[in-house]
């Protein structure tokens, strides 16, 4: 992470427990994120509690490394799976998707998430690629407004694109701040 982007706000999270690297030195930051992964990283974040139940999805086994997290961001509502009862634990992380967890964080958080269909509009008017957007718009707005996600560009969102370790550490430490659980 020398020299990286991201590296204060890597360095902070790891430093209160929420990131790990993927070994005692290495962080890869650049390398994307899957969806157990941020799960993880969410539930640390917060603080939760690992649950003992696997949470309903047919996907993930209950000895696998996230069970536990993946069962307690579902109790708190912070995923949902796919319409066949799956997570898709190991599919790397979509920004909308991110950007709908975190939402979901800042609402466990008792942090006010609605935006108006104006509101939304102002908010995703500057980026061209909105129409790349699916069923996260109203978060992905959300996110926008709270600060916690940024465009890739001034003009671009880049909302289907796939989320690195590093964008995803900024992401919740800007979070955190906003939640007033680092300052």
């Amino acid at each position: 992470m020398a020299n990286h982007w991201a590296q204060a706000d890597v360095e902070l999270l790891a430093n209160k427990l929420v990131v790990e690297g993927v070994s005692d030195n290495r962080f890869e930051g650049d390398r994307p994120i899957t969806r157990s992964e941020f799960a993880a990283l969410l539930v640390r974040a917060l603080g939760l509690s690992p649950a003992t139940t696997q949470g309903g999805f047919n996907d993930v086994a209950p000895g696998a490394w996230y069970a536990e997290d993946v069962a307690a961001a579902a109790a708190a509502g912070l995923i949902s799976g796919y319409e066949d009862g799956s997570f898709r634990p190991d599919r790397q992380i979509k920004r909308e998707e991110q950007a709908a967890m975190l939402i979901r964080a800042m609402s466990y958080a008792g942090l006010e998430t609605q935006l108006s269909q104006a509101k939304q509009s102002e908010v995703l008017t500057p980026f061209k690629d909105i129409g790349s957007l699916s069923w996260a718009k109203a978060e992905v707005a959300a996110a926008i407004h709270a600060g916690l996600m940024h465009g890739m560009t001034a003009e671009t969102l880049e909302a289907d694109g796939i989320a690195t370790r590093a964008q995803s550490a900024v992401m919740l430490k800007r979070f955190l701040l906003k939640a007033n659980y680092i300052n």
